[in-house]
């Protein structure tokens, strides 16, 4: 049997499985498992076979995944010894989808996402708009990673480098979320692993924007949905007058019949009519690109106006260019949240905003006694001290993210007039509940803005109360100069 018949049949036939399976592959997935299978068996044809120690096989034995494979098996007349079976099961089962059935569902692995979400709107005092969508999505991305973290199969992610250093604090707060998930497994999550969920959280992170859309611009996108959800989010804040759809699959978009006016996509394209090839993680040229296509004609005048008052003031050495940096400057200032514009932590926790003292009567006049200096210099208003106290009364102790630290906080709409940030160190713990793990004698109250601008701020905070014996050392301080100190170590 020739090698590209076998790719043939084995790529149709895990075309079929899919709905025998309940999930959809991402399209590069599809390929490579093709690929993979169609290698596989002339592998074991030349009997060179894996030298694969796979734990759990009667667990295995029970799945989709291993039954399907003994479909294939009569598909294509081909036995797969015992050992290489188990060892294509794990890679199924560890392969990149974009869809799970619904039906087809793991208690247990819901009840880790809904806890995932919930320390990560914790962490970064964020509260999600659409959170059963994002537990949705989670869930499809667990599915597989669950297995790829069982069985240790390393899935690296290309694109590791680049989110580690534009989305740094998304990746901080993502790991401290994920720690439900490895107390499960009993495992640490590698760094790949972490920059693919980071991607689903940052990706969610800004609020979709109801208003008047004008172009229609179809993203398509062959990875999984957390690269194809970082995608649209940095669409979302870079194209704001347009119509976004998607994003969506190579198949679905060979099957979409609407009109548009441009696709935007990361892999190459058979139609390539008002097609623009991308990064997942758009670079600063992509960016001004789509800006030229897609900027409407008012901000075309904003810029050649500023241009025109250049020309009178300075003689241009190369106008095409000037033209397109001022497109770039003023695109990004109207809508992206600039990193310069993240303060960091010794920036919003100075000395005013800290306070030592023994004790509280209770949690509430913690809390009011906590947030007092950011009242003082009106970065709050009274409101936003009873939305923080009515929160805890409402959700519980949710707030209370470490032994003896709580971190307070309510909605930006609910009275913040400014990022900030004030500590109070409590000698005496005061108690958010009954249990004892609920005491604290940090009180940080934490006054945000929106979803992203105290999110440098936060992870140094979260760095700096990872560290062993910090906690303790911050309790133990006797004057503010030293808490700053500490302060400073972290704010790098």
């Amino acid at each position: 049997m020739k090698a590209d018949y076998e790719y043939s049949m084995i790529y149709n036939w895990l075309v079929e499985c899919e709905d025998k399976l309940g999930m959809a592959f991402t399209d590069k997935m599809l390929t490579q498992l093709a690929y993979m299978l169609t290698c596989c068996i002339q592998r074991i044809g030349g009997k060179r076979y894996v030298d694969a120690s796979i734990t759990r096989k009667e667990e295995l034995e029970k799945t989709r995944q291993y039954k399907a494979l003994q479909e294939i098996e009569s598909v294509l007349e081909f036995d797969f010894p015992p050992h290489e079976k188990h060892y294509l099961a794990t890679v199924l089962l560890s392969a990149k989808v974009n869809v799970v059935n619904q039906a087809d569902s793991d208690d247990w692995m819901r009840s880790i996402v809904k806890e995932m979400v919930s320390r990560f709107q914790a962490y970064a005092c964020v509260v999600f708009e659409d959170r059963n969508r994002l537990e949705q999505n989670l869930y499809i991305h667990l599915k597989t990673a669950y297995y790829r973290l069982l069985y240790n199969i390393h899935l690296p992610n290309p694109m590791l480098s680049a989110i580690q250093t534009k989305y740094q604090d998304i990746v901080e707060l993502t790991k401290k979320a994920l720690l439900p998930l490895e107390n499960s497994l009993q495992i640490r999550i590698n760094e790949d692993e972490i920059s693919y969920f980071a991607l689903h959280f940052g990706g969610w992170m800004k609020k979709q924007e109801g208003r008047q859309k004008q172009k229609r611009i179809v993203i398509v996108c062959a990875n999984g949905i957390g690269t194809s959800r970082m995608l649209q989010y940095q669409l979302e804040q870079l194209l704001t007058d347009a119509e976004l759809i998607g994003p969506m699959t190579v198949r679905d978009y060979e099957q979409f019949k609407e009109t548009y006016d441009l696709v935007i996509t990361t892999t190459p394209l058979k139609k390539r009519m008002n097609v623009m090839l991308v990064n997942p993680i758009l670079t600063d040229d992509e960016k001004q690109r789509l800006i030229d296509l897609v900027e409407p004609a008012s901000s075309q005048l904003t810029t050649q106006a500023i241009m025109g008052i250049i020309k009178q003031h300075a003689n241009i050495q190369d106008e095409p260019a000037l033209l397109a940096n001022l497109k770039l400057v003023i695109q990004q200032s109207k809508k992206m949240v600039r990193e310069d514009k993240k303060p960091m932590l010794h920036e919003v926790l100075q000395e005013p905003f800290l306070q030592l003292t023994d004790s509280a009567d209770d949690w509430k006049s913690a809390v009011r006694l906590a947030a007092k200096p950011l009242l003082n210099y009106e970065y709050i208003e009274p409101s936003y001290v009873e939305a923080m106290i009515k929160s805890v009364e409402q959700l519980g102790p949710y707030i209370v993210i470490a032994p003896k630290v709580a971190l307070p906080h309510a909605r930006p709409e609910q009275g913040v007039n400014r990022v900030g940030m004030s500590m109070l160190r409590l000698k005496e713990p005061v108690y958010f509940s009954t249990e004892k793990q609920h005491g604290a004698q940090l009180i940080i109250v934490l006054a945000a803005t929106d979803n992203e601008t105290h999110l440098k701020a936060l992870s140094q905070l979260s760095m700096m109360l990872s560290e062993n014996d910090n906690i303790d050392k911050l309790i133990a301080m006797n004057t503010k100069q030293e808490m700053l100190a500490l302060i400073e170590a972290y704010s790098n």
